[in-house]
């Protein structure tokens, strides 16, 4: 990851590390040169928020004095979406306890007639403290965006990686390095915003996972474009191809080796800066087997860029992490074992529903988790 420039693309299924590789190289990255600035996004605020503890963590225990904000909307703050570990990284907040901070120096100072060395303040020190008392909330503003200016690493959503937002710094707005988590969720609209601000890109994600988009839904309307008896409809229908492999993006990077092997000339060593992670330290082996055989089936040889099929998937389990006993006792059906399917025919409001949620479910969930011993 730190050795490919300008561009790294990072696959791995849940669990293998993606946000570990991360956190660790941007710790190295900013051993080397505090000075540089990176931008880090993803495409949710739960995601963003996740990475950003394990990226400060990683920088304090490194040793590390980052200087770090994390950008958000008023809506996103009211409406819970930051974590609150992280909200003291808003710009905003980290101004206003600056200023209060001048406050509360001037007002200890002015009570008690001298300064925190030791010396006594004589009247032009009372008058100099009088004014920064008075005048510290009209430069709350500006102080919340030198904040902004001079911090080196800033969190953001994909799609509040505006100019406004994060275009700041005696850099036109540029960052040394720009990093996307759940890179495979965004749309391709969403990438251009974070990305548009560096000069180095590094792209995290699974397209395994749920996209961004109803994929049946982009391709059943592009067919109903080429169909359409409208000009510009049918414009847009003949370009099928070429939108949704714009609108898979990441998948492609990994997807299309082939075919982009088959176009370079014959006898290329050019290796595409392109990584993948196939162990897993979160799921037990048990769950994990559903998980490979389910959703990661096909792989793409990085060796020669062809398609590979594996009856089993290709998941693989850190089994000494993740094969330790869960000690739950009851209910007996639960013992000893790490996966359990509950067969919900004949209960009660459990039929499959056009809905976000299933009542008959949910009651059925809580039932066995207030049992749980």
């Amino acid at each position: 990851m730190l050795s490919n420039e300008p561009f790294y693309g990072l696959h791995g299924p849940p669990g293998t590390g993606k946000t570990t590789v991360a956190s660790v190289a941007v710790a190295a990255h900013l051993r080397v040169d505090p000075s540089q600035r990176v931008l880090i996004s993803s495409q949710s605020h739960y995601a963003l928020d996740n990475l950003a503890r394990r990226v400060l963590k990683r920088c304090k225990d490194d040793g590390l004095d980052a200087v770090a904000v994390r950008i958000a909307s008023h809506h996103a703050v009211a409406g819970d979406k930051v974590h609150p570990k992280v909200e003291h990284l808003l710009p905003e907040r980290q101004a206003s306890a600056r200023v209060e901070g001048i406050q509360r120096t001037a007002e200890r100072a002015l009570a008690t007639g001298q300064l925190r060395d030791g010396r006594l303040l004589t009247n032009d020190l009372k008058e100099l403290l009088g004014l920064w008392k008075e005048q510290a909330p009209r430069i709350e503003l500006e102080v919340r965006d030198r904040i902004r200016r001079g911090a080196n690493l800033v969190f953001a959503t994909t799609g509040g990686c505006t100019r406004r937002n994060v275009a700041t710094g005696g850099t036109s707005g540029q960052y040394d390095w720009v990093i996307v988590e759940e890179a495979a969720r965004a749309w391709p609209t969403e990438l251009a915003l974070p990305l548009v601000h560096g000069r180095r890109w590094s792209l995290i994600g699974d397209h395994f996972q749920l996209p961004a988009f109803d994929e049946l839904s982009v391709e059943r309307f592009l067919q109903a474009c080429t169909e359409s008896k409208d000009e510009e409809l049918n414009a847009h229908g003949e370009n099928r191809a070429a939108y949704l492999e714009a609108f898979n993006l990441f998948g492609n990077l990994f997807d299309k080796r082939a075919t982009r092997r088959k176009q370079r000339p014959a006898g290329s060593r050019l290796v595409e800066p392109l990584d993948e992670l196939d162990l897993q330290f979160r799921m037990h082996p048990d769950i994990c087997r559903i998980v490979s055989r389910a959703f990661y089936r096909v792989r793409i040889d990085p060796n020669t860029g062809e398609e590979r099929r594996y009856p089993n998937g290709w998941l693989r389990t850190h089994e000494e992490t993740t094969a330790k006993p869960h000690g739950i006792h009851s209910p007996n059906v639960l013992a000893r074992r790490a996966l359990v399917w509950l067969d919900t025919e004949g209960v009660e409001d459990t039929n499959d529903q056009r809905a976000w949620k299933n009542e008959g479910e949910a009651r059925l969930i809580r039932t066995l988790l207030e049992r749980l011993r």
